[in-house]
């Protein structure tokens, strides 16, 4: 399991890092390199860990970084393009069209990631795969909410047959209402996050103002064993 889990994540590590080197977004090229450079330097000038421990946790922290952004990113893509997706089919199922063809039509016209899967899961069914393998396939690299469902009206479609545009017009409205019930939660909980911004930057900014005024302090709590434990365990809860 473990072995299966490294896997998947250096393969999604790699998947995009070609990414942003098709797009040559140097911005996420430079970012890391940057990062690395003023973690040396910090550790170096204050923290004085051993260079086998840092390199091994800035590596790692860099693959996390990516990792996430990665996900986010094309979870925003994904949020931006299904409701297309989701109105070209009701269109396509309200003018008789198939399973195929409405799939090869959203694989055409829709751009990204998502078009490039729907046309993947037309060419699989035509060439006569099993249906289950192929959703099942699709949902592992698109492991979300939505997703799953439309995938699973369009097998349930291809099964009995009848409904598509009903239950794909419902979905709709589901995403809809979800969609209004997350910006109004955002809206209310505004100020709470604002509140725990600042909270969380207070140590930091008080502990430069501490050292501009009076470095020596800093330092002689920085050079004691318990003054240095404080410290980690400060940056620590800042990061967690």
């Amino acid at each position: 399991f473990l072995t299966s889990s490294l896997k998947k994540i250096v393969n999604e590590w790699i998947k995009y890092l070609l990414s942003i080197n098709k797009k040559e977004n140097k911005m996420h090229i430079a970012a890391p390199i940057g990062y690395a450079i003023c973690i040396y330097i910090i550790n170096k000038t204050w923290l004085g860990i051993n260079i086998l421990v840092i390199l091994p946790f800035i590596l790692f922290s860099i693959i996390f970084f990516q990792i996430r952004f990665s996900r986010k990113n094309n979870h925003t893509i994904f949020k931006r393009d299904f409701p297309e997706v989701l109105l070209m089919i009701n269109m396509a199922a309200s003018s008789g069209a198939s399973i195929n063809q409405v799939l090869e039509r959203c694989g055409k016209e829709v751009g990204g990631p998502l078009g490039d899967e729907l046309s993947l899961i037309c060419r699989r069914l035509n060439v006569g795969e099993s249906p289950e393998t192929v959703f099942y396939d699709a949902y592992q690299r698109f492991r979300y909410p939505e997703f799953y469902f439309l995938i699973t009206i369009i097998l349930l479609n291809l099964q009995q047959g009848g409904q598509l545009r009903e239950l794909t017009s419902r979905l709709s409205q589901v995403i809809t209402k979800n969609k209004t019930s997350e910006q109004k939660k955002a809206v209310m909980t505004a100020q709470t996050r604002m509140s725990v911004n600042i909270l969380s930057i207070i140590p930091f900014v008080f502990s430069l103002f501490l050292y501009f005024m009076d470095p020596t302090a800093i330092e002689s709590m920085w050079n004691h064993p318990t003054g240095r434990i404080i410290y980690y365990y400060i940056i620590s809860s800042e990061i967690i």
